[in-house]
C-alpha cells in the first residue's frame, strides 16, 4: 500500500518513500539521529533505511543504534523531522 505524503507518521512509514528521497533526507540528516531512528524502526524500514545508506555508513548506524536508549519525546521530534524533509525533499522536486 502507499501512503499519501499526508499519511506519514513514523519512521516506519519510510517503507512508503522512494529511494532517490530517503537518500537525500539520511545525507542531511547525519547518522546520530539516524542512529536513533534506526533503534527505533521495525525490520523492514532498517532495511529500507540501510539500502540507502553507504556501506559503512549502514554500519556505522547499525552500531550505534545497538547502544541506544530511545526516548520518547526525542523520538517523536526526530520523526516529525524526517517526515518535514521527506515533504521538503518531495516538493523541491515538484512531487
Amino acid at each position: 500500500k502507499k501512503l499519501n505524503m499526508d499519511e506519514l507518521e513514523t519512521v516506519d512509514d519510510i517503507v512508503h518513500v522512494d529511494n532517490n528521497t530517503l537518500h537525500q533526507a539520511f545525507q542531511e540528516l547525519g547518522f546520530h539521529k539516524l542512529a536513533l531512528l534506526y533503534s527505533a524502526a521495525q525490520d523492514e524500514a532498517r532495511t529500507k533505511m540501510a539500502a540507502n545508506l553507504s556501506k559503512k555508513i549502514a554500519s556505522v548506524v547499525a552500531e550505534e543504534a545497538q547502544n541506544r536508549t530511545v526516548d520518547d519525546a526525542e523520538l517523536a521530534d526526530l520523526e516529525d523531522e524526517l517526515i518535514s524533509l521527506i515533504k521538503e525533499i518531495k516538493g523541491r522536486r515538484g512531487k
